[in-house]
């Protein structure tokens, strides 16, 4: 069944989040000051992950238990609720091309429910799935549970649902939730794992911190050698001494490997410089095939350590892979917000204690957007997102 990019999403007593309500489109940018709640938002998306892949209990504990998870804690915030409404894709994920555009008539849904218990952790007390064809019926059809859980019933779905239609709906919900992956490419260490030798069969999709990365591009140079070529291309750009990846399984490991153009030398992925590493990650990731793409893509502070230049040859593929995925970036750089337009803006802030999600227009901004770009309007602090002066 085909994945589905974000419409909507409903949000109620996460972290900072008090309630809010966000559309998403093919390409949003979050900006906002320190605090305000951009990444947070993003801790969301690795909750709904740790739901449909029944490893709720272990992201409670790994942060910090439920008390840290609800909006000022459990004294104030009696529970967690997350409502999403998945659109259709853009293209049929079998042939990808304008005359198989598919209508967003259709739309699934997930409902959450949860509340602190005993020991410091969370349990789901209700669940709903649901399916809507908005062209013929006015609500949606949906399923669903009210029952304490220590995880979600998309984990035991087989079990749970009793009759095809059910199934098939919760099947696409759970396979929605687990894609996402939200990916931020920080650690660059020496034990970084896009560092290591990688299995050279783990390639179906990139991993949250590029730990793959190596199988991915074997993958890419045997099965789609152009866009392979495209990709070094584009690399060079951004690093002209770059020649090309040195590729060489061992024992179904593989190394991200490398060699200088015009040299025969092969280097170790150390040789290469921190901000170098990550444009090559985040190149990959908004350059593979679109077949590969997951129906959403999130990236958190995709600006780390990139030359400006870099800064806007990731702005201008970020537009180019929204053609065929739902993009979705954190950000507190100008130069990349200059890339965008109002309506592909989010501005993040933190009101009475709780985080604001308002998405821009043109039609209030442009006497501004005349004389200044958009970051330099950001700057400048006409649109918010930045600490008060």
């Amino acid at each position: 069944m085909q994945k589905a990019a974000i419409e909507t999403l409903h949000i109620e007593g996460f972290l900072s989040i008090r309630q809010t309500e966000i559309t998403l489109g093919d390409l949003c940018i979050l900006i906002g000051s320190n605090g305000a709640g951009k990444s947070n938002l993003m801790r969301l998306f690795r909750l709904l992950q740790s739901i449909a892949d029944g490893s709720l209990q272990r992201y409670v504990a790994e942060a910090g238990g439920a008390d840290a998870l609800l909006h000022y804690g459990r004294k104030h915030t009696d529970h967690i609720t997350i409502s999403i409404c998945f659109r259709r894709p853009k293209f049929s994920s079998d042939t990808l091309s304008e005359k198989d555009t598919l209508p967003n008539d259709f739309a699934n849904s997930y409902l959450c429910r949860l509340i602190p218990g005993a020991g410091d952790t969370l349990y789901i007390v209700e669940e709903t799935i649901g399916f809507h064809d908005r062209q013929l019926y006015p609500r949606p059809y949906t399923r669903g549970q009210q029952a304490i859980r220590p995880e979600s019933f998309l984990v035991q779905l087989e079990q749970v649902f009793d009759n095809s239609t059910d199934k098939g709906i919760a099947r696409h919900v759970r396979d929605c939730l687990l894609s996402y992956r939200v990916y931020h490419f920080h650690d660059t260490s020496s034990t970084a794992r896009m560092k290591q030798r990688c299995y050279i069969y783990d390639n179906t999709a990139l991993h949250a911190d590029a730990g793959n990365l190596a199988a991915m591009l074997l993958r890419m140079r045997e099965e789609h050698p152009e866009r392979y070529e495209h990709l070094l291309e584009f690399i060079r750009l951004a690093a002209p001494f770059f020649g090309d990846f040195v590729l060489d399984p061992m024992h179904a490991r593989v190394l991200l490997r490398w060699r200088e153009r015009g040299f025969d030398k092969v280097f170790p992925p150390d040789a290469l410089s921190d901000g170098t590493l990550r444009f090559i990650c985040l190149a990959t990731l908004l350059m593979q095939p679109p077949e590969w793409m997951p129906a959403t893509i999130l990236i958190d502070e995709p600006e780390l350590g990139l030359h400006p230049f870099a800064i806007g040859l990731i702005g201008e593929a970020m537009r180019s892979a929204s053609q065929v995925a739902q993009v979705v970036v954190s950000t507190q750089s100008p130069l990349l917000l200059d890339l965008f337009k109002p309506e592909e803006v989010i501005v993040v802030e933190r009101i009475d204690g709780s985080s604001e999600f308002r998405r821009l227009e043109s039609n209030t901004l442009q006497d501004w957007l005349h004389e200044y770009s958009m970051g330099e309007i950001w700057e400048k602090n006409l649109i918010g997102g930045r600490p008060p002066r």
